[in-house]
């Protein structure tokens, strides 16, 4: 009986979470021409966060240019190269940085 009891328990608690469009990576229809880095950085700074934005790109053989945010965090033990998406707006989704900047990590 105590084993049902524990059993029924386990089945019956479970667990929730808070999810946004400010948490995870969306996709946008029009992908932004130009980085709005001082927005980055500001939103940055107002979650006191001492990470430090700025732009990067790389053309690629094709000539394309590929575009993003380079956010380096004094206390930084790695460095992480994420690939978004193609359609991700990273100024009007920056807070993205601010999950990426709790890790001691360099984040572009």
């Amino acid at each position: 009986m105590k084993t049902i009891t524990i059993l029924l328990f386990l089945l019956l608690s479970g667990c929730s979470a808070n999810y946004t469009t400010e948490s995870f990576v969306y996709q946008d229809e029009q992908p932004e021409k130009q980085l709005n880095i001082t927005k980055i950085q500001t939103d940055l700074t107002e979650a006191k966060i001492s990470a430090v934005a700025s732009a990067v790109s790389l053309t690629t053989e094709d000539g394309i240019t590929l575009r993003g945010v380079k956010l380096i965090n004094k206390d930084a033990l790695v460095n992480i190269v994420f690939f978004s998406a193609n359609g991700m707006k990273i100024s009007s989704s920056s807070k993205i940085l601010n999950k990426f900047s709790l890790l001691p990590a360099n984040v572009i």
